[in-house]
């Protein structure tokens, strides 16, 4: 990722250290830091750093407690009135295929509650089920969207070659493949 990174975002933009795995841009000291999750060990690794917004690629790789525990992370009360200044979240994104070991709660959690495309929110329960409630005693929501796209939809890949790869998987997976369903 950081040579992806290095080719998209010139030096004059961004340093990259590389032994912190951090691009720091030059023009607000804004940091893009990158991680790995494999284990609930590596997921402890985050405790006590507060990040904005975290990005996950691959989401149906990682066990929901893994994603759960990273996104305690999810929090920068330094940031947050700069932030809604500008009209920015705190947010979790994600890019994932079909399959792995998260698929299913994956889906349950972004696919099956809404038609693909559109927000939809969840209340924030308690640990008995009632809605919590914020300072202004309205009730907590958790805003998502499921995006779907295909292959046509990445430009890095070359959709003749990349069908001709899939020739040979079974048809259930090379759908899944193709349109990301």
């Amino acid at each position: 990722i950081e040579q992806r990174l290095r080719l998209r975002i010139p030096s004059e933009i961004a340093s990259l250290n590389k032994s912190e795995h951090v691009m720091t841009f030059k023009h607000n000291g804004a940091e893009l830091h990158l991680g790995f999750l494999d284990s609930d060990e590596s997921a402890e690794r985050y405790q006590g750093h507060q990040y904005v917004q975290i990005g996950y690629d691959e989401l149906t790789h990682y066990d929901e407690s893994w994603v759960n525990r990273l996104n305690e992370r999810l929090r920068d009360p330094e940031r947050v009135e700069l932030m809604r200044e500008h009209g920015l979240k705190i947010r979790m994104l994600a890019a994932s295929n079909p399959g792995a070991r998260g698929h299913s709660w994956v889906k349950q959690r972004f696919i099956d509650p809404a038609p693909a495309g559109e927000l939809f929110t969840v209340p924030v329960l308690d640990d008995a089920g009632n809605p919590l409630r914020g300072a202004d005693g309205q009730p907590l929501v958790s805003t998502r969207q499921f995006i779907t796209s295909s292959l046509w939809d990445n430009p890095y890949l070359n959709p003749d070659e990349y069908l001709a790869t899939l020739a040979d998987m079974d048809p259930e997976r090379r759908r899944a493949m193709i349109y990301g369903d």
